[in-house]
């Protein structure tokens, strides 16, 4: 199982890509600014990133 963060300021978008990738077997990390996601990868780094190239952060 990946951990996989996903970072996006579109709530919508973040939970359709949760719901979908758990169908898969893997855990998702959501992200809503960039500033959030650093912490979570200092925090608990995770296998892959998955991010919007233009966040307003």
């Amino acid at each position: 199982m990946a951990r996989i963060l996903f970072v996006d300021d579109d709530p919508l978008t973040l939970e359709t890509l949760k719901r979908s990738i758990e169908l898969f077997g893997h855990q998702a990390v959501l992200a809503s600014s960039g500033e959030t996601a650093q912490a979570l990868v200092i925090e608990q780094p995770p296998d892959l990133i998955i991010t919007d190239m233009n966040l307003p952060d």
